[in-house]
């Protein structure tokens, strides 16, 4: 399942395009950065990012989530502004992105379809 925590990552990574600048916006170690962003590949079966020694560069997979991982992280401040749980039950165990992964899915598979 995804979580805010790792929305979180994803899109400082992305913005950063360092997994060091990341970690220190985060105020993580870079192997912790590296860490989610790889497990999140793998939960995913995508690869975000394209790798150039320190450099980081999203890939269009990349690029179609962007837009989604705000979306998620986005909706869970809402709900946190509003005096709820982020995430609908409260967190980790039923999360957002995870009854939604359908979806993205299908807006990352539309990207190669002609």
């Amino acid at each position: 399942m995804l979580s805010p925590y790792e929305l979180q990552v994803f899109l400082a990574a992305a913005e950063a395009e360092n997994f060091s600048a990341a970690a220190r916006k985060l105020h993580l170690t870079q192997p912790a950065v590296s860490q989610q962003i790889q497990a999140l590949e793998k939960r995913l079966e995508l690869e975000l990012f394209h790798r150039d020694g320190k450099r980081i560069t999203l890939t269009e997979d990349g690029q179609a989530f962007v837009p989604m991982a705000r979306a998620g992280e986005s909706f869970g401040a809402h709900r946190r502004d509003n005096g709820h749980a982020p995430w609908p039950g409260g967190g980790a165990s039923h999360d957002w992105l995870h009854q939604h992964a359908g979806q993205i899915y299908i807006a990352l598979a539309g990207r190669f379809i002609l």
